[in-house]
């Protein structure tokens, strides 16, 4: 277990998933991976500041007008996106968007820009993010199951790796034996 209270170990967690994103959600919930506790409060802080997030990239969008080089950059690439989407499956496409790696926050700027409803977008959002985040934390959980697996096993899964090992070092010495009998045989043949 670990010592002293979450919030002071858990900070530079939450600067990190603020920052960065998915990368430090999964060392944060691996780091407090033996408390179930402690998965309820990741869980409960990831979803609100994944949501504001959202909330505040959408903001921006609708602020665009008043800052030129984003309007700029939004005019430019306005033909690459297609406004009838959000339009006609705005639940489909806010979920949809939650799990487009690298696209959520440019996608919500848009959809502030386009004046995509606000309502509407709190709304799928919030499922979205609730559905991302519950496959994401039960994802995580299971890699930490099988990693708790493998340590426990760590004899065995040595042997594993040792014999993958050798067996890849064996088929790299027998490629190289094919291919120079491959070439002696065509410098015989010219």
């Amino acid at each position: 277990m670990i010592e002293g209270s979450f919030l002071k170990n858990s900070w530079i967690f939450i600067v990190g998933f603020a920052l960065q994103g998915e990368p430090m959600l999964i060392l944060w919930l691996l780091y407090f991976y033996g408390s179930p506790f402690h998965w309820t409060l990741i869980f409960g802080i990831a979803l609100l500041m994944s949501y504001f997030t959202g909330v505040v990239y959408y903001s921006l969008g609708r602020w665009a007008p008043q800052m030129s080089w984003l309007d700029r950059w939004l005019k430019n690439h306005q033909d690459k996106f297609s406004a009838r989407i959000p339009h006609r499956m705005p639940g489909l496409f806010l979920i949809v968007m939650k799990f487009l790696y690298g696209l959520r926050n440019p996608l919500a700027i848009y959809l502030g820009y386009i004046r995509f409803p606000l309502g509407l977008f709190l709304f799928w959002t919030f499922w979205g993010t609730l559905l991302w985040l519950s496959l994401y934390f039960a994802g995580v959980y299971l890699m930490g199951l099988y990693f708790q697996k493998v340590i426990m096993t760590y004899r065995y899964a040595l042997w594993y790796i040792y014999a993958g090992l050798f067996i890849g070092w064996g088929l790299f010495q027998l490629r190289k034996i094919l291919k120079k009998r491959k070439q002696a045989k065509t410098g015989e043949g010219a």
